[in-house]
This record gives C-alpha cells, structure tokens and sequence, in this order.
C-alpha cells in the first residue's frame, strides 16, 4: 500500500476534498475533511476489506482529532 492508494480512498469520504493533493497528512478527518460520523466508520469498513485488517477494535481511531498521518500509520502496523 502506498500513501496515495490511501488518500484516494479517503478522498471518496471527504466532503470538501477535491483532488489527492488537497488531502495532507496533518488533516483531521473530521475537522478538516468533513467526514462524518457514519461516513466514518464506512471508511474503516473499506479499509478493512481492502486491506485485510481489523481496525474496529482500536478505540484511538474513534478519536476526534485523528489525522490521516496518524490513521495511516495504524494500517501499516496492521
């Protein structure tokens, strides 16, 4: 996986990015992308199928101030 695979999926929730390069890696998802709450947990679902990995039990990523940096990172390591 590479850092633009996973923008351009996050790039489908976002509700005011228009292009990869709109999306940074110190955005917040909620805050600065306007990703809501069920629009949310649709992009944790899609990240799990997509790259076989269970993130529903992490508490952390339920926090308000997650950034894409930081969400990305914890796909890694899975």
């Amino acid at each position: 996986m590479n850092n633009e695979d996973f923008k351009r999926i996050i790039l489908k929730f976002s509700k005011v990015a228009d292009e990869i390069s709109d999306i940074k890696d110190s955005d917040m998802l909620i805050d600065d992308l306007a990703i809501d709450s069920l629009s949310f947990i649709e992009l944790v679902i899609r990240l799990e199928e997509k790259y076989n990995i269970d993130l529903k039990t992490d508490m952390s990523l339920f926090s308000r101030d997650l950034t894409v940096g930081e969400l990305y990172k914890k796909i890694i390591v899975n």
